[in-house]
């Protein structure tokens, strides 16, 4: 069996507060994918219907599931800056999250560990 290596408890507080404090406000969160789209018109000799004919674009949409099933709205111009934030601080969420959940993970080993040694 893996022994697992604990770090004293003052240390594993400290770390957790820490990541607790870099958590994103939860209004500025968004879980969904941004996709980045060049399009073909219906304009019948548009150079977009060319072989190598320049598509129209780019358009950005947001992706993201919900009652598993896939929605995907187009981002106007003036939102594209707020949702790619609110996007990527969803990640940042997550990752922290990770990060905490490990940290509690291993205050529960601790605490056990000292119940079985007293």
């Amino acid at each position: 069996m893996n022994k697992i290596r604990l770090k004293p408890i003052t240390k594993l507080l400290s770390e957790r507060k820490k990541l607790v404090n870099q958590l994103p406000k939860m209004d500025e969160i968004l879980r969904a994918t941004i996709s980045k789209n060049f399009l073909t018109c219906g304009t019948k000799g548009c150079h977009c219907h060319l072989k190598d004919g320049k598509k129209h674009g780019p358009y950005y949409y947001l992706s993201y599931i919900k009652d598993k099933k896939l929605k995907t709205f187009y981002i106007p111009k003036k939102l594209r800056k707020k949702v790619k934030i609110n996007v990527k601080n969803y990640n940042k969420f997550w990752k922290l999250l990770c990060e905490i959940c490990d940290i509690n993970r291993q205050m529960l080993w601790k605490e056990e560990k000292n119940k079985s040694v007293k």
